[in-house]
């Protein structure tokens, strides 16, 4: 710390200075100075993104979500698909239970990035979770055209898909899923409910017992789902 407030000292407007001593302070816990040499930073160079970024660390570290969610709107305004503003931004909505927010945030990246697998995986799950399943279904769909196979994305279908009661086309992607990964005891867990919904069940009694032999907790998780 010394030495980074000496460097300061030396060159007060040295933008890289201000900004390496807020980040010491932050990671010794001195919120409060960490806030006001990021603040400082950020007077020096008004649309760089690391200040806020860090404004926005240090309002999490100390339980200011709404403030969090200010500074990183500020980054995105300028910046909508800087990778660490959307990912912190999104986790934010989502623990919130904001998913319209954590949408918002991950549709403006893609807009301007629109290549970003990962994040359109995540939006699909996020859509999910606000209830938004045609809209999930459609974005897992465009991904799965180009990578068919990509598990993760078909049990986000498949979730949607069990949603609005298609234990159909639910139990065709979660086959796809326990054939490449027939020890994924939540994949089975879902096929059973989507065996349920279509009234197959023996085939989903068989299903259940197998994500419960996989995983035994899965009985509590499959409960919990249901709700």
């Amino acid at each position: 710390i010394q030495f980074a407030e000496s460097i300061v000292k030396a060159e007060p407007s040295n933008f890289g200075f201000r900004s390496l001593l807020a980040s010491v302070y932050a990671r010794d816990r001195q919120f409060e100075k960490a806030r006001q040499a990021y603040q400082e930073a950020a007077k020096l160079a008004p649309k760089a993104p690391e200040p806020q970024l860090g404004l926005a660390r240090v309002a999490l570290a100390q339980q200011k979500d709404e403030e969090a969610i200010r500074y990183l709107q500020g980054v995105l305004k300028v910046q909508p698909d800087h990778p660490s503003a959307v990912l912190l931004l999104t986790g934010i909505a989502a623990r919130l239970g904001r998913y319209d927010l954590a949408a918002a945030t991950l549709e403006g990246s893609l807009k301007v990035a629109p290549a970003q697998t990962s994040l359109a995986a995540v939006l699909a799950e996020v859509y999910v979770r606000a209830g938004r399943f045609d809209e999930a279904i459609a974005r897992a769909t465009e991904i799965l055209t180009l990578n068919p196979e990509m598990t993760t994305v078909l049990v986000i279908r498949a979730q949607a898909y069990l949603a609005k009661r298609n234990g159909e086309s639910a139990i065709k992607d979660l086959t796809t899923v326990v054939r490449l990964h027939p020890k994924d005891a939540a994949a089975h867990a879902y096929l059973a409910r989507g065996y349920a919904v279509q009234g197959r069940v023996a085939e989903a009694k068989a299903a259940y017992q197998e994500a419960i032999k996989l995983n035994p907790k899965e009985d509590e998780a499959f409960a919990n789902r249901a709700a």
